[in-house]
């Protein structure tokens, strides 16, 4: 599809996908795949896009790339195990063996954010507190209360953490110590945030625009301004490529992907329009592709800059 400055071809559809991301070093992709018995999980490297690895796993609903080696898997709870049909079992799972290295149960749990070297992950919830675990231990590290926390991520270099709470207010926190925050800037009411691969910088989104803040500061240094239809539809995920040039973003429960020139804090065109809620967008580690998660598939995608005049 060609729209704007780029366009985006799709080299590979994963059908029966609920869940995927990026893992390793960005250059494999694993895959939560639903089978007639039950679920797997599937390494599928990128150079060749050869599946090197399988193992069956119980009920999975989300995967987290944790570090370089694991990843977190957000499981459904087992017929009669639980009597609060709002818990989930978190498991840290090696990608060498699929093993459980670590597992915790979470209420509620929301948004989640792994640090970059894979020892902590941070949780929210959209009524309660964030909420950081060991990935070794499964033990809760720290716990910062609020009345409701969505978008979560680690800066590039896992120096900060930064929390949007619902009530607006962005929070940046030491990830050494996120008891209370460092410093904290009014965004507006959406809870998506993603920060910068480079740059101790958050991008946040509102109803009307992408606020670009300085983590460091907690100044807004810049507002990308939505389209007409993100403002109707409001942004679901957001992901840099990571040489920080672009912003792609969907639109929540629409299957629409668009593109941001963050050179320019201009709009570079709706590249892609599924019609389907989505699961996830990431860019991997090369900036080549782009994985487009729904709960029916995996897509993968080439991304060139557009020749159309």
């Amino acid at each position: 599809m060609e729209t704007g400055r780029y366009k985006v071809n799709r080299v590979k559809r994963i059908e029966r996908a609920v869940g995927s991301t990026f893992v390793g070093k960005g250059d494999a992709l694993l895959v939560i795949r639903e089978t007639d018995s039950g679920y797997e999980l599937e390494v599928i490297e990128l150079k060749g896009l050869k599946s090197v690895a399988r193992a069956p796993v119980g009920g999975v609903v989300a995967v987290t790339r944790v570090g370089e080696d694991a990843v977190l898997l957000k499981t459904l709870p087992e017929r009669g195990q639980t009597a609060n049909e709002n818990e989930r079992k978190m498991e840290v799972r090696s990608l060498k063996d699929f093993h459980v290295r670590a597992s915790f149960v979470e209420d509620k749990p929301g948004y989640v954010a792994a640090h970059p070297d894979g020892t902590r992950i941070a949780m929210t919830h959209d009524f309660g507190p964030l909420q950081v675990w060991d990935t070794v231990s499964g033990g809760m590290l720290s716990k910062y209360v609020s009345e409701g926390t969505g978008g979560v991520a680690y800066s590039h270099d896992g120096s900060l953490l930064a929390v949007k709470e619902f009530a607006g207010a962005l929070k940046i926190f030491d990830a050494e110590s996120p008891l209370q925050p460092l410093r904290s800037v009014v965004v507006g009411g959406e809870a998506q945030i993603t920060f910068h691969p480079q740059k101790p910088v958050v991008a946040a989104a509102d109803r009307n625009t992408i606020q670009i803040v300085d983590a460091s500061t907690a100044n807004v240094t810049a507002f990308v301004k939505l389209t007409e239809k993100e403002s109707q539809g409001a942004i679901g995920h957001m992901a840099y490529s990571p040489d920080g040039m672009l912003l792609a973003t969907t639109i929540l429960n629409e299957g629409v992907v668009s593109f941001w020139d963050m050179a320019t804090g201009e709009f570079a065109g709706h590249l892609l329009n599924l019609d389907m809620p989505l699961s996830g967008l990431e860019f991997d580690a090369q900036g080549a592709l782009l994985l487009v998660a729904s709960y029916e598939a995996a897509e993968l995608y080439t991304i060139v800059p557009s020749t159309r005049v």
